[in-house]
């Protein structure tokens, strides 16, 4: 199945590219799909997620059809969009 990913703000800065697709087998989870990204993409694993911990990383925001995702055992499906940000500090 293809997952989209789309990565906002600072999130954007840790990736060659703002929007992919990553190829998860079906029946895959969040879990999955970030630690795939950590992999190829050594920048997550510093500031979205941490693989060693399976957690997301402080100020890292996951959103899936427009939720708030915090589960990382959340089921994904074939199309899906997954927003990767992460909170800029100051206000």
């Amino acid at each position: 199945m293809r997952i989209n990913v789309v990565f906002l703000g600072p999130a954007k800065s840790v990736v060659p590219k703002e929007n992919m697709q990553i190829e998860l087998s079906e029946g895959a989870r969040v879990r999955l799909l970030l630690s795939k990204l950590a992999v190829s993409h050594p920048g997550i694993s510093r500031s979205i997620f941490n693989p060693e911990q399976e957690r997301l990383r402080i100020g890292a925001v996951l959103s899936i059809a427009g939720a708030h995702v915090t589960d990382l055992d959340v089921p994904l499906h074939d199309g899906q969009e997954v927003v990767i940000s992460k909170m800029m500090p100051g206000g």
